[in-house]
């Protein structure tokens, strides 16, 4: 009955055609329930960035931030006021002061509307051994992730290197250091560009 009314609420004017095979795939692909569909070709653009904006900040934004706001004590059931210091859970208190101390300490390190003397240089020095601390590890995550992918290859190295696969490795190996070998000549032969 609303799709009856709505053809004939149509004016004559307006090209019918379109109207109708819109009505028609969407009484397909929809059935009834889905009548809003022929009114609206494509959803509206908000509605793409009312789905995306509070995934983007709850996975950005807040996740991020989450370990500077926890709590310093912890309040268990019949206990009371708790303190766990277990430098191995990420939820413990212990760890909370150490984030809140490494970060207001490095935020302290960048805020140079103040000389740093005193006490002040004391949290700006804290703050730039969090910062090398955090930097270290970075970089050495990094260094072990490449060491990992370097002992992936040496493993398949060694596990295709019997006569069954022609022993590759031993003929990468010589023509490593053929090549080795070459260049290092024509390095040495060629003229110096400094004299």
């Amino acid at each position: 009955m609303y799709l009856a009314g709505a053809l004939a609420e149509t004016p004559a004017g307006v090209g019918r055609r379109p109207f109708r095979i819109s009505l028609a795939a969407s009484r397909v692909c929809n059935g009834e329930a889905g009548a809003w569909f022929e009114f609206h070709p494509r959803p509206p653009r908000r509605l793409g960035s009312g789905l995306a904006i509070p995934r983007t900040i709850s996975s950005f934004i807040l996740k991020q931030v989450e370990d500077t706001v926890r709590p310093l004590l912890s309040m268990a059931g019949g206990e009371g006021l708790t303190f766990s210091m277990n430098l191995l859970n990420p939820a413990s208190n212990l760890n909370a002061i150490i984030i809140l101390i490494g970060v207001s300490s490095v935020l302290f390190y960048f805020f140079f509307s103040i000389e740093h003397s005193g006490p002040g240089k004391v949290v700006a020095r804290t703050g730039i051994i969090f910062l090398m601390i955090a930097f270290g590890a970075a970089f050495g995550y990094t260094v072990m992730a490449r060491m990992s992918l370097l002992i992936g290859r040496l493993t398949d190295l060694i596990e295709f290197s019997d006569a069954s696969y022609g022993r590759p490795t031993l003929w990468l190996f010589i023509l490593t250091v053929v090549a080795l070998v070459l260049l290092g000549r024509r390095a040495s032969s060629a003229p110096s560009q400094l004299e």
